[in-house]
């Protein structure tokens, strides 16, 4: 997305990229855990709001049954 803001911290940067890693895999528990460390070391995250908002859609679509992506 551009104009998104990552995170500078570089812990902060890793969770961020360990949490897109675990989408990857959908393990979407553990992947929103990671986001959510993430935002509490930067709350200006956008990029990992921006995940959390698509874990909740993906999750959305496989309550109701919808092909997952």
């Amino acid at each position: 997305m551009s104009g998104s803001v990552l995170c500078t911290d570089p812990y902060c940067t890793a969770l961020y990229l360990k949490g897109y890693a675990l989408v990857e895999l959908r393990r979407w528990d553990e992947a929103q855990a990671r986001y959510r460390q993430a935002l509490a070391l930067d709350p200006n995250d956008t990029k990992a709001e921006n995940e959390l908002a698509y874990i909740a859609e993906q999750r959305a679509k496989a309550k109701s049954g919808k092909t997952v992506t």
